[in-house]
């Protein structure tokens, strides 16, 4: 596993030339997001319309975020009490972004809300230079 991580973070620094300030992401038909960053966080909205909560999966590992929705949907048609078609869907998207700046795991912060995944990601505070007093 840690060789499969290492070559996915290798190829996704081949594309930060395009803006070093910007997370690289998958750029998939997957699930689309906004991405915003401050001087304290990441904020991300990605829309998942027509999903259940519990269809939603987020997990963070080893810098790389990753979404993933799995929902399925039947539609019943009746006409004089038969069925004459039935519309069934099953769909899976995901999408995972790799963030090269620190992130307070402990303190992400997620809300489902019409459609729409808010996510928050603390950065973790820079270790300032301290003076060390030699004894």
């Amino acid at each position: 596993m840690a060789t499969n991580l290492s070559f996915y973070k290798s190829f996704l620094n081949l594309f930060k030339f395009y803006n070093t300030n910007f997370p690289v992401t998958n750029l998939c038909n997957g699930i689309k997001i906004d991405l915003i960053e401050n001087n304290k966080e990441f904020k991300i909205f990605a829309d998942i319309p027509g999903a259940n909560k519990e269809d939603i999966k987020v997990n963070f590992n080893n810098g790389v975020l990753s979404i993933e929705v799995k929902s399925k949907s039947q539609k019943e048609h009746k006409e004089n009490g038969k069925v004459w078609k039935l519309e069934r869907f099953y769909t899976q998207k995901s999408r995972s972004i790799y963030f090269d700046t620190q992130i307070d795991v402990k303190a992400i912060s997620a809300k489902y809300e019409n459609g729409v995944l808010e996510l928050v990601l603390p950065k973790k505070g820079e270790d300032k230079p301290t003076r060390i007093q030699i004894d």
